[in-house]
């Protein structure tokens, strides 16, 4: 019979001569040591709290679970010399040196005398003041971390991390011998194209892959049957088996570039922040970096596709946000804008006019933080410098992100380019011109556009030329045009060259269009209110939404009014 085996014990001696002895699960529970502490030898509750704290902290730091059976120890409090800890045990010399111990004149016990067991305050207190706060590289090395252990949702992001396993891998896995693999490929191409893996090998290869991974090893096992079903050449075994292994295999490292994807970032964004964290000879750097919440909140949306599997990463991100409240609310936040007048005499300005119908269709503004921005598909980022020049924006704080989507059972990328700044004098004038904060849906058409139509039809009125050729015209068709390039698409084709829509969630605001611009075409619905809609293989409740026709005349009148709208979508 095999002896029992002792856990290691902790002995308080009380004061009227009764010992209490506890093992080292015990020790975990806090609240009962307090409980016996007080009972033995501690009178204050404080102090007992902060004795049952440090005791059982101690016993983890000197990795009791790690003794031997035979290495049976006690650690004993003395009520009557409170700084005084002896420790009667057969203490591996590592552990013993780990704490500078003295040995006493008994050979067997060891002190631990008033600084020792200071020394053990300081750690716990170093620890509690970790425990408040949560750097930009902890997170860093907690979601690579985290991430190391779903390598097939990796796969799916990053498909090119499959080939990081290689056939030596492949062939050290199978064989033990990194040249296995190798080896009988050139033999099957040399010397016998019909030559197959033997059975017992490939019964040991299967053997071994559901020892390994489990449920896991179903795709592995499959291919091993579709090859000894002759469904599989020896070499499209050996790549599908390859890559099968790759993707679920936690052996390959998440790299950098792959959380940066997942940040919706540039391949070389981690790299970057670390380097801005830790090189001081960086132009950047910043040891005290932090992430924006703008830049948080897409990778929690990048992370929320999987959410399932990444749910202990998104507690991360929760508990960084939480134990850093000085958190910018976006990336580039200290920037602002040279030209912050940009809107400000709309009727005399045919760009801010284009601009402004961009912002109403496809733009955004924040009005407790007076925040501007917009955001395009990464094609058309130039057309986006163009807004960043003429509003004196820095081009090279233009933000590119990548944004995760599961669709049809895939998952897709889509990346972007954002320009976003605070200025309050342009916000100001923004919402003055009718611009609504993006919480709030827009219902009709803004105010002067309405005065801007009604003067040019005031100038063209005994005139031999439409409203829309005046200088008033040409603001309030630029407004149009820049709603059209932010929420429209046209038709290629030569029969349908002219053929442009407008599309909108309110069906108030493209009937109040077709009136002011003269539009023939009805408004139709496209999606009918409370239907349920399919966005990237999620089920929502749509709101409604429509399109409408703009007609060949009015698009071509568009059209000219400002030449330098969105290239692609212009005939």
């Amino acid at each position: 019979m095999a002896p029992k085996k002792e856990m290691p014990q902790i002995i308080f001696h009380g004061t009227n001569g009764n010992d209490i002895i506890f093992t080292y699960e015990t020790t975990q529970k806090f609240s009962i040591l307090k409980t016996h502490l007080r009972n033995i030898a501690i009178q204050d509750a404080s102090e007992a709290s902060d004795s049952a704290v440090n005791i059982g902290e101690f016993f983890k730091m000197a990795q009791v679970s790690y003794f031997s059976e035979m290495q049976k120890e006690s650690l004993i409090l003395s009520p009557k010399d409170p700084q005084f800890l002896t420790v009667s045990s057969r203490f591996p010399p590592h552990l013993l040196a780990r704490w500078n111990a003295p040995v006493t004149s008994t050979g067997s016990v060891y002190g631990f005398i008033d600084e020792d067991i200071q020394d053990i305050k300081n750690k716990l207190t170093k620890r509690q003041e970790r425990g408040q706060s949560y750097s930009t590289l902890e997170l860093i090395e907690d979601l690579m971390s985290e991430l190391q252990k779903q390598p097939e949702d990796l796969a799916k992001i990053s498909p090119e991390r499959l080939y990081h396993f290689s056939e030596s891998d492949f062939s050290q896995f199978w064989r033990g011998n990194n040249k296995f693999i190798d080896s009988v490929k050139q033999y099957t191409r040399r010397y016998k194209p019909e030559h197959k893996f033997k059975e017992k090998d490939m019964s040991f290869l299967k053997e071994k892959s559901v020892k390994r991974f489990g449920a896991r090893a179903l795709g592995l096992v499959e291919i091993i049957r579709q090859y000894t079903s002759n469904k599989l050449t020896l070499f499209e075994f050996v790549k599908n088996f390859k890559n099968e292994f790759g993707r679920i295999s936690g052996d390959i490292k998440v790299t950098k570039t792959e959380l940066s994807i997942l940040f919706g970032m540039s391949e070389s964004y981690i790299s970057q922040i670390i380097v801005r964290l830790e090189d001081p000879s960086d132009q950047h750097y910043d040891p005290n970096f932090k992430f924006s919440k703008e830049t948080l909140g897409q990778l929690t949306e990048n992370l929320e596709v999987f959410k399932y599997s990444f749910k202990n990463a998104l507690t991360f991100i929760e508990k960084y946000i939480s134990l850093n409240p000085d958190l910018k609310d976006y990336s580039g936040q200290q920037y602002t804008v040279a030209n912050p007048h940009f809107f400000s005499n709309i009727f005399q300005n045919i760009e801010g006019a284009y601009w402004f119908g961009f912002l109403c269709a496809d733009g955004w503004l924040y009005k407790d933080r007076y925040t501007i921005g917009i955001e395009l598909s990464i094609k058309d980022e130039d057309h986006l410098k163009k807004f960043a020049d003429l509003v004196g924006f820095d081009m090279d704080s233009i933000f590119c992100r990548t944004r995760l989507r599961e669709y049809k059972g895939e998952i897709k990328t889509f990346r972007s380019a954002s320009v976003a700044f605070g200025c309050k004098p342009m916000a100001e004038t923004l919402m003055d011109l009718g611009l609504l904060d993006s919480k709030v849906g827009r219902n009709n058409v803004p105010q002067f556009v309405r005065q801007a139509i009604d003067l040019a039809k005031r100038e063209s009125v005994g005139r031999d030329f439409h409203w829309s050729e005046t200088f008033y015209g040409k603001i309030a068709h630029a407004w149009l045009l820049g709603f059209y390039d932010g929420d429209g698409s046209y038709k290629t084709g030569n029969r349908a060259k002219y053929s442009a829509c407008i599309h909108a969630a309110s069906k108030a605001l493209l009937k109040d269009i077709k009136d002011l611009f003269e539009i023939a075409n009805e408004v139709l619905t496209k999606v009918e209110p409370g239907t349920e809609a399919k966005v990237f293989d999620e089920i929502i409740i749509s709101g409604g939404f429509y399109s409408m026709a703009l007609g060949p005349e009015v698009f071509k009148k568009t059209l000219l009014s400002y030449r330098e709208s969105l290239e692609r979508k212009r005939p």
